[in-house]
């Protein structure tokens, strides 16, 4: 379809059994990319890890799936999320739109798609460096 579509893998575990299977891992750091896909990921990663994610992979948008829990409560809503020990940052979704404002992204866009959607027990959305310019482009 003409697109440049790189990936990275931040976890460090991952990483090793990736060296472990001889698969070839790239770093990108700090470079810039039009748009960052994390499906199911972010709840995988302390803030600290996020932050420094973003900051080395610079991106002007974000579209994220992320696991979260009800407003005001510390575990994920989802049993599926709860049981899964790797999950170790849970935060309703006003928490994680509190992260992304740190970031410097703010939110465009919640999705409803066939397999990514926005519900109680899941964020899913868009975030963008500039909303404007995302829906300036959409318009053309």
């Amino acid at each position: 379809m003409g697109y440049s579509v790189s990936g990275y893998e931040v976890s460090r575990e991952a990483r090793k059994q990736a060296e472990i299977n001889d698969v070839h891992m790239i770093d990108f750091a700090h470079q810039d990319f039009d748009f960052v896909i994390a499906l199911d990921v972010l709840e995988h990663m302390r803030d600290a890890e996020i932050s420094r994610s973003f900051s080395v992979f610079r991106s002007g948008y974000a579209l994220v799936r992320i696991p979260c829990a009800r407003p005001n409560e510390k575990e994920f809503f989802l049993e599926v999320s709860r049981t899964d020990p790797t999950h170790i940052n849970c935060k309703d979704k006003s928490g994680w739109f509190k992260m992304f404002r740190r970031l410097g992204f703010q939110f465009f866009t919640a999705l409803d798609l066939c397999t990514i959607y926005d519900e109680i027990g899941v964020l899913a959305g868009i975030f963008s460096r500039d909303p404007l310019r995302l829906h300036r482009t959409e318009s053309r």
